[in-house]
């Protein structure tokens, strides 16, 4: 149907966009804007302690993002009418 198709377009855009973004965010200001590593220390202290030092030169430009975005339209909504009783 079109709002299936719709919501796959969305969700690939989505997905291609915020990739690009936060690999881009990544490697030009190598910057840790989703605090992977504040997640590892709380998470995983031992591993945190054996990559601590070396964060950013190494283990976080070698992380792997992933996201699946997951948007389901749940109603078409009434635009068109809006727009012609104001008018």
């Amino acid at each position: 149907t079109d709002i299936n198709n719709l919501e796959n377009t969305l969700n690939t855009y989505l997905k291609t966009t915020l990739l690009k973004n936060s690999n881009h965010i990544r490697k030009e200001y190598n910057s840790d804007i989703f605090g992977f590593k504040d997640i590892i220390y709380k998470q995983d202290y031992n591993f945190y302690e054996e990559i601590k030092n070396s964060w950013y030169q190494s283990t976080y430009q070698n992380i792997k993002i992933n996201i699946n975005p997951k948007i389901k339209i749940i109603s078409k909504g009434k635009i068109m009418e809006d727009i012609n009783e104001k008018n």
